[in-house]
């Protein structure tokens, strides 16, 4: 298991296409400098434990093409410069069950998934 926060010298990776680091203990915010890594293919965070908001820098990474980003503590909306990537394939995100965290429309996150279950 990886542990720690995931501060902004992710960042700088601007030459990463595809990052798994699903299933671990990541904490800490989602920094908007994410949207730097403009390579980025494949961004898979699903159940770890980031907080805060999901930044729309996201939508920046014009070459996405699946983002999961379900079990964790992320709040939000899930906006309109991330559901505009034109190559993105799947979006998985905690926008579903009684008290979703997370408000995506049905047309841009594909797998809504209720807390923590997906």
């Amino acid at each position: 298991d990886l542990a720690g926060e995931m501060g902004d010298s992710f960042c700088h990776l601007t030459k990463l296409k595809d990052f798994f680091i699903d299933s671990n203990k990541i904490n800490g915010t989602l920094q908007d400098c994410i949207g730097d890594v403009t390579n980025m293919k494949r961004l898979l965070l699903f159940d770890n434990n980031l907080s805060g908001s999901i930044p729309p820098s996201i939508g920046k990474m014009s070459n996405l093409t699946h983002l999961g980003l379900e079990g964790n503590n992320l709040s939000g909306v899930m906006e309109d410069e991330i559901c505009g990537i034109p190559t993105i394939l799947e979006i998985w995100s905690d926008c579903a069950g009684t008290h979703p965290k997370v408000t995506c429309d049905e047309t841009c996150c594909t797998h809504c998934c209720p807390s923590n279950v997906c």
